[in-house]
Parts: structure tokens; sequence; C-alpha cells
């Protein structure tokens, strides 16, 4: 009977060792997932941080370039404003200068360059009173095209100032469109000649930029933004761009490569709103 006993002992004794052990392993697995759990939550913050700062910064830039933006729109809004300012200077001497023309070609012909003789009866004043009023008309006259010299040269001056200020807001945005840009082609009209890109404000893209237009890999063309609106925008197809025997298509890839025109292309039409 004792050796039954010592026998049961000796596996009641190895069984609290095997279970020892085996708890022993579980706990070592629960720590080490515990650990990882630690070290992964550790990671996780720290990507969140690193979002934050990183849209923190891009906030930061936004609010910057808008700042920007508006500043170059009040540089072009004033220089608008005075080249209207001089345009209005510039008819009201017109007027006056094509007055004062008029007048004094009228009081020339009343007089005869021969003789002197007045036309035009007895009020019409005497020889000696209209030379001096021409004289007076024709001084009166220099100085009226003095004045409207100086004010071409003026408004000359703000045209291209509001060229400049157009030209650098133009070419900031230009940088601040993302090259490799990619969207797609949903609409073609070929009566105006333009599409319309499922690419918009919200993906940075910007008036007058050129994008390239491809299929298959294949290049079909190019087209320049002209009507930017939240999700879509729409595009003048390049003249030229498109090879013989190819069209701009539904479904095309444009893609931004960067660049663009100086200058705004002259339109000769205005397409018609396109719906969202």
């Amino acid at each position: 009977m004792a050796k039954i006993f010592l026998w049961l002992s000796g596996l009641l004794l190895l069984g609290s060792v095997a279970l020892g052990w085996l708890n022993t392993n579980r706990l070592g697995a629960v720590r080490q997932e515990k650990d990882q759990a630690v070290a992964d939550a550790g990671a996780a913050r720290t990507q969140a941080d690193k979002a934050r700062k990183d849209l923190t910064a891009v906030q930061t830039q936004l609010t910057a370039a808008k700042t920007i933006s508006n500043e170059a729109q009040s540089k072009i809004d004033a220089a608008n404003a005075e080249a209207a300012r001089l345009q209005g200077e510039l008819t009201t001497n017109q007027t006056q200068l094509t007055a004062v023309q008029t007048e004094l070609t009228e009081l020339k012909n009343r007089v005869a360059p021969a003789n002197g003789i007045v036309t035009g009866g007895p009020a019409a004043g005497s020889g000696e009173d209209l030379q001096q009023k021409i004289h007076d008309l024709e001084t009166r006259l220099a100085e009226f095209a003095t004045v409207k010299k100086a004010l071409d040269e003026q408004l000359r001056a703000a045209d291209a100032n509001v060229r400049q200020y157009q030209r650098a807001e133009q070419q900031r945005q230009l940088r601040m469109m993302r090259n490799g840009l990619t969207g797609s082609v949903v609409a073609v009209d070929r009566n105006w000649n333009f599409v319309v890109l499922d690419l918009g404000d919200r993906n940075g893209v910007v008036n007058n930029a050129e994008m390239v237009v491809t299929r298959s890999g294949s290049l079909v063309g190019r087209v320049r933004i002209t009507s930017v609106e939240p999700s879509q925008s729409i595009a003048d197809i390049v003249p030229n761009s498109v090879p013989p025997g190819m069209t701009v298509q539904r479904g095309d890839r444009v893609v931004f490569a960067g660049g663009g025109a100086d200058e705004p292309p002259a339109s000769s039409g205005t397409p018609p709103t396109v719906r969202r």
C-alpha cells in the first residue's frame, strides 16, 4: 500500500512540475504579448504624433499660401483699380481734346486765311479776337496732348503691373501644383473643343496649367486648365497638340508634368457652364 501511495505521490509531483512548466511558458508568452502590445501602442502614438505634426505643418503652409495669395490678389486688384482710374482720366481727356479740336476747326474755318476776313455775321467778332481765341485753343490743345501722352505712359505701366502680378501669382500656383498629379477625362465637348477632368481645387489644380493626355501609355495631346471647381475642372484642348487621326476621349488619363504658359490664352468664345 505504501508503494502505491509513493507511486501516486510521484505522479502528482510530476504533474505539478509539468503544470508549473506550462504555466511558466504561458506566463512568458503573455508577457511577450504584453510587451509587444506596449511596443505597438508606443509606435502608434509615435505615428499619431508625427501625423499631427505633419498635419499642423500642412495647415501652416496652407495658411501661409492663402495669405500670400490674398496679398497677391490685393496687388492685382489695386493695379486693376489704378488702370481703371487712368483709363477714366484718359477718356475724359480725349473727350475734352476732341471738343477743343472741333471748336478750333470751326474757328479756323470762319477766318479767311488769306485776308483775315471773318465769316459768320456781325456776332462772329473781330478777326483779332478770333485769332486770339484760336491761339488759346491751340495752347489748350497742346496741353491736352501732353496730358494724354503722360496718361498713356502711366496706363501702359499700370497694365504692365497687372500682368506682372498675375504672372507671378500664376507661377506661384503652378509651383504648388504637384508634379505627377494624374486624373481622367470625364467628358468631352468637341463643339467647343474642351474637356472636363475629375480633378479640381481639392487636388491642387490651378488655372492655366497644362496637362498631358495619354491613352494606354501613348501620348494623345495636351489640355490647358481654364476653370477650376472643388472636384472638377474644365480644360481647353491645346490646338495642334493632338496628332491627325486622334481625338481626346472620355476615360483618357491626364498628368501634370510641370510648367505653364506665361500669359492666359485668348479665348474665341465662352463654353457653356458645366453643371455638377
